[in-house]
């Protein structure tokens, strides 16, 4: 898998691409097909940007969490396929694992921008969260993954 992986945001400090990339890569062996060669982009913004994203492609209003765009085409000098594009904010994380530490200590604003990057991933590899039943999978897929990755589960 290529990952291709930009920050700019100043609240994500040192997100450890080998965290990411494990993530990505778990993804893509359980929910993709991981035999075939495979890319994704990722962006760490901050709120204001990802607003301004989420305003000119879903035409909504405000910060989110996270933005996933598929691709899946082939490149067709390499016959890798691009998955496509996924943004997440790092200020919406700092602010997310904050409170989500409230409910039980070890949960950083690193796993939670990790988590948001993981569900974009997902979201490129056709699970959904639209309905309380596709929703239940998507989270039970990012546990799975985040445990098997060695890391601590999302909390609820």
């Amino acid at each position: 898998m290529i990952l291709r992986m930009v920050n700019e945001s100043s609240a994500a400090r040192r997100l450890p691409r080998t965290m990411v990339a494990r993530l990505m890569e778990l993804a893509w062996t359980r929910h993709g097909d991981g035999d075939r060669p495979v890319a994704v982009n990722v962006l760490v913004v901050d709120d204001r940007r990802i607003a301004a994203m989420n305003r000119r492609y879903l035409r909504r209003n405000g910060p989110t969490d996270t933005l996933a765009f598929p691709d899946g085409d082939p490149d067709p000098r390499t016959g890798r396929v691009e998955l496509g594009d996924v943004a997440a904010s790092a200020e919406t994380a700092r602010r997310e694992a904050a409170r989500r530490r409230a409910d039980g200590p070890g949960w950083t604003a690193r796993h939670e921008l990790a988590l948001y990057l993981l569900h974009g991933m997902l979201h490129l590899l056709g699970l959904d969260d639209r309905d309380p039943g596709e929703a239940a999978g998507m989270r039970k897929a990012e546990t799975e993954i985040f445990e098997a990755a060695g890391l601590p589960p999302p909390p609820a």
